[in-house]
């Protein structure tokens, strides 16, 4: 079969009005946002876009520092977390922090955890942007008072069981009716209550409550180092127990409609080392396995200007979903077509292209072998990454094509930031697509692996032995050579 590959005629764009690049339709600087309970998928969208675009992320110990990898490169980022006993960022400097940076005239997000206005000093910082005269927007979040519960298994509400839930901080200087608590005999939630317990458990049964009544505290909630605890009232001060931890009191705690905590990677920490724009698929689905992600992009891809493409090829061979996604921008394929792999071959099928040949074996070498003999020297249109190895290419002259390759896009490696290397360095598996990732990774590390301790879990057989080359002790080769095999190889691994 020969076909002709025609550029497609780009469409013509609409001009941007004058309204568009106008500023005075949003004067917002700040923007008071809730970064849900400790699982980052809880986050709104309205949170994740602001993330993405502000300048300034001023953070909580409580907001999931995953949510950090949504920030764009240069933004400053801000840590203020307040811990028991400590005092040096206090609300004070926080709001100073807040005004300060908006006077610069930079977008600033001030990322809370859980929800800014549940007990979460958010009222005082909107009241103190509003004394300075500075716009702001509050950005509602999932309150651990409802998620945390609801993921260790305990509806805070139940017909014929509780029908109100009463949320209160468990601060020791609270003033909080602790009799009316005790008369109401529904569902209390207590925050922030784990260094006060005993006060909050003698206060309860001297104002009636049964000792008996049922109590279940939830450390580190919606995250992968939750572990719920069962006790009693009276017994709630002997709970071993360290914050940050929900307590639930009253009947509905008996409930353990279990399912977050018997996940099968839960408390583990997992490095994904994809491309940003590609990193989402391989995070959702080791997250759906209970682990911590921490999505470290090592290289992000750069458009090329694309050359013309004119002549008569047999065959059209992609080895990436991004090389199908940039050609198909610019070209109308006619050829028949060879993918390297399920995940390319579904960029094409969502195209609206057939593949007629993918390997057994997701790679390039594989590809190169399952590829006919030519006849009569035929040609062959690679479009790829500049930077991608000679395997296709010389394995494909090698059978007697001509092959004729167009580079689409390059890769440069992003700049890590001290709390991204931390957390290599801690975690329990780092994973990669790519032979790519591996070589930026180890040139931030000094061109070395060793220092990951964790286990190393690669898609193929060519990243392993980049990979090993480079230091990586334990390695766990993909089965599959695609995203859903290296997923699967994290949960064996």
């Amino acid at each position: 079969m020969v076909a002709t590959c025609d550029r497609i005629l780009s469409r013509s764009r609409p001009r941007r009005s004058g309204l568009q690049d106008a500023k005075w339709w949003q004067p917002v600087t700040v923007f008071l946002v809730g970064a849900g309970p400790g699982d980052p998928d809880l986050i709104t969208v309205k949170g994740k876009q602001l993330l993405e675009d502000c300048d300034v992320v001023i953070y909580d110990r409580l907001a999931p520092s995953e949510l950090l990898a949504f920030t764009k490169v240069g933004c400053e980022l801000i840590d203020v977390g307040k811990r028991p006993a400590i005092s040096e960022n206090d609300q004070d400097y926080i709001n100073n922090l807040l005004i300060e940076r908006a006077r610069m005239g930079l977008k600033v997000v001030r990322l809370k955890g859980g929800d800014p206005y549940v007990l979460g000093r958010g009222g005082e910082e909107a009241q103190a942007l509003v004394n300075a005269g500075i716009d702001f927007q509050i950005v509602p979040g999932v309150t651990s008072a409802i998620a945390v519960p609801a993921y260790a298994g305990i509806p805070v509400t139940h017909r014929n069981i509780a029908d109100s839930v009463t949320i209160v901080t468990g601060h020791q200087d609270s003033k909080v009716n602790w009799k009316a608590l005790a008369e109401l005999g529904t569902t209390i939630v207590v925050l922030m209550g784990v260094t006060n317990r005993k006060e909050i458990s003698r206060k309860l049964i001297e104002n009636g409550m049964d000792p008996a009544t049922s109590v279940a505290i939830v450390e580190w909630g919606t995250t992968p180092e939750q572990s719920t605890h069962r006790t009693n009232l009276e017994e709630l001060e002997r709970a071993r127990v360290r914050p940050p931890a929900t307590i639930v009191i009253g009947q509905v705690a008996e409930m353990n409609l279990k399912w977050f905590e018997s996940r099968p990677l839960l408390g583990k920490r997992v490095v994904v080392t994809r491309a940003s724009e590609t990193a989402g698929k391989l995070s959702r689905l080791v997250r759906e396995f209970g682990a911590r992600v921490i999505e470290i992009p090592t290289i992000r891809t750069l458009e090329l200007e694309v050359p013309p493409v004119s002549g008569e090829y047999e065959w059209t061979v992609f080895t990436s979903p991004i090389a199908v996604e940039l050609y198909v921008k610019h070209f109308r394929i006619t050829s028949k077509i060879a993918a390297v792999g399920p995940a390319t071959r579904n960029r094409l099928n969502e195209a609206g292209y057939q593949v007629e040949l993918v390997p057994d074996e997701f790679d390039a070498n594989s590809l190169v072998e399952s590829f006919p003999i030519a006849q009569n020297s035929g040609q062959v249109l690679y479009p790829k990454s500049q930077i991608a190895k000679d395997t296709i290419e010389s394995g494909l002259v090698s059978k007697g094509w001509q092959v004729t390759s167009i580079d689409l896009y390059t890769t440069e490696r992003v700049p890590l930031s001290d709390w991204q290397i931390k957390e290599i360095s801690n975690c329990d598996i780092i994973a990669f697509a790519s032979s790519s990732a591996v070589e930026a990774l180890a040139d931030v590390l000094g061109d070395t692996l060793r220092s990951v301790s964790g286990k190393v879990v690669c898609i193929g057989y060519e990243t392993a032995r980049v990979a090993e080359s480079l230091g990586a002790r334990s390695i766990v080769i993909a089965k599959e050579h695609s995203i859903e095999g290296l997923a699967k190889a994290v949960l064996d691994a």
